[in-house]
């Protein structure tokens, strides 16, 4: 029978007395590799911190040499070796593409405030010298089809045939300013419409204003009243003004549903805040040479073409239903 020694385990199994040899020797290889590792831990820990004492005092000592020697300078009897060395610290000097983007990275705030500005700055010039100051303003408060843009722009062209370079920079332009006004339709454009036409009334040199018969009876007082006895022989004036009752020109400026009731009126020369009733009244005299001019050659056109002139507000409103209608049976 094997000789061997029991495991201990319910079945009282033995283990070979040379595996129980193998067994015992690995446990004390391990131990001993165990206490070896623990040792060596320790061993470690202790350079450690003899390191760090080390180091700690080597530091005490430099502290108190630098002490001495500044004592010393202090004093004057320090030899020129003897003298602490100042340590500059050395930066890489960079080039190209490294130093731009060294620099972007310190100052790229600054740079993107310089950019701004000089874009302002730039384009503030840029409109300065590029734009072109009008010799003409009127305004446009009737209350119709007219205030399209397309057709603003295009009443603006026709009065430039009569309009002088009047600020001498060599070229010629007009500007209609719209602004509706009707008091029957009271609204926030109304009242942001009637802020920009009193804002205007202020400048002396915008005398011509188009209106139509939605014109609020109280703004009556701003016009003149004289311009059938400054312009003589013309059917198309009276005392509201030049009467732009053409069919050619509402097809000339887009505006086919262009009713009868559209005036180009005058205002009576005043003092304004900004402008002196003498400046005022040369910009009138500049204004009614241009609105003589303009008369009589719609005049003529209109005898040359035999115009018919336009249809009444209520015809026009007839003629817009009626299309709608149109329309809708199309549809």
């Amino acid at each position: 029978m094997a000789k061997g020694i029991e495991t201990g385990d319910e079945k009282g199994q033995l283990v070979p007395e040379d595996d129980y040899e193998y067994e015992k020797k690995l446990a004390e290889e391990e131990r001993r590799k165990r206490e070896e590792s623990e040792e060596e831990l320790q061993k470690r820990e202790e350079e450690a911190k003899r390191r760090a004492r080390d180091a700690e005092k080597a530091r005490e000592r430099r502290i108190a040499q630098e002490r001495l020697e500044l004592i010393k300078m202090k004093q004057g009897i320090a030899d020129e070796d003897e003298t602490i060395e100042e340590v500059h610290e050395v930066h890489e000097e960079l080039h190209g593409l490294k130093k731009l983007e060294n620099i972007w990275y310190h100052d790229k705030l600054w740079i993107i405030i310089g950019a701004f500005v000089l874009f302002v700055v730039g384009f503030i010039t840029y409109d300065t010298v590029t734009r072109v100051n009008p010799d003409l303003e009127l305004l446009m408060i009737c209350d119709n089809q007219l205030q399209a843009n397309q057709s603003c722009e295009l009443l603006a062209r026709r009065i430039e045939k009569y309009t002088p370079d009047l600020n001498g920079d060599g070229k010629i332009k007009v500007t209609v300013i719209s602004c509706a006004l009707n008091p029957d339709k009271y609204d926030q454009f109304y009242t942001i419409n009637s802020q920009k036409f009193y804002a205007n009334l202020q400048q002396g040199q915008i005398i011509m204003v188009v209106t139509d018969s939605a014109l609020d009876p109280d703004l009556n007082e701003l016009f003149t009243t004289d311009l059938p006895n400054e312009i003589e022989g013309n059917r198309y004036i009276d005392e509201q003004g030049l009467h732009l009752d053409f069919g050619f020109l509402a097809e000339e400026l887009n505006c086919a549903a262009m009713p009868n009731d559209v005036y180009i009126r005058m205002r009576a020369p005043i003092k304004t805040l900004s402008e002196s009733r003498e400046k005022m009244q040369s910009c009138y005299d500049t204004a009614l040479e241009i609105m003589k001019a303009m008369a009589n050659d719609l005049q003529a056109q209109a005898n040359e073409s035999s115009d018919k002139g336009l249809p009444s507000p209520e015809e026009v409103k007839k003629m817009i239903e009626q299309q709608a209608q149109e329309m809708q049976q199309m549809s």
